[in-house]
């Protein structure tokens, strides 16, 4: 990962270990495997590139497998394929209309071209925002999920009273995060629809499960 890192910024290995303070034969033996640095040349051999290490769990085994099946399945999607996924939510798009949202979590990473499967519709909305939210829920079908139930069914569905933030709007299930403003977005253009959506950036800082399948995605880019 190192010599991906020094390659893209076009800095020689003597370049590297000049600013390392180490010699030019410890950076190939690094970078080829010979020589096993410690954690605290890690970090140091990545400051060069005002990178932070970041140590975390990673799937092995058949969770890696998983995610690769993941990867794989949603990459050959053909251009149909894709827009199919999104007009599943053409019907909420259209209710929600009234609100101003921005389309966060798998389906905000999937339309930036991120290849991860898409189980529902999560949202960001304004806090002020809310009762007008709740007043689209009340006049189209919509069920919040009861956690005493385990099922969308007979919990109050005002998103300012208390309970999850999930309900059921006609078939597709829709979580809202709610903050004082709306987040920073970008417009993605699709099917003739033009949806506010949440950086793929912030989108990883704020889910783990979406972080861990682009940090294989970008590992299996480095090693191919």
């Amino acid at each position: 990962m190192f010599n991906h890192e020094r390659a893209q910024r076009q800095m020689s290995q003597a370049r590297a270990a000049q600013h390392l303070g180490a010699s030019q034969q410890w950076i190939s033996q690094v970078e080829r495997g010979i020589v096993a640095p410690t954690t605290d040349a890690i970090e140091r051999l990545f400051a060069i590139f005002d990178l932070k290490v970041i140590l975390d769990v990673e799937p092995t085994g058949t969770g890696l497998r998983a995610l690769d099946e993941e990867i794989d399945e949603v990459r050959s999607l053909s251009d149909d394929d894709r827009l199919a996924v999104v007009d599943t939510f053409r019907r909420a798009f259209d209710e929600l209309a009234p609100v101003p949202w921005v389309v966060s979590g798998r389906l905000g990473a999937f339309l930036q071209g991120a290849p991860l499967r898409v189980y529902r519709l999560d949202l960001a909305v304004a806090e002020p925002d809310l009762d007008r939210l709740a007043g689209v829920f009340e006049s189209h079908q919509c069920d919040r999920w009861n956690e005493s139930l385990l099922d969308y069914y007979g919990a109050p569905v005002h998103p300012r009273l208390p309970g999850p933030m999930r309900w059921l709007l006609g078939p597709n299930e829709l979580r809202v995060e709610v903050a004082d403003r709306l987040p920073a977005s970008i417009t993605v253009g699709v099917a003739g629809r033009y949806l506010p959506v949440r950086p793929l950036a912030d989108i990883e800082v704020r889910d783990p499960g979406i972080a861990t399948v682009m940090r294989r995605v970008r590992t299996r880019v480095i090693h191919s």
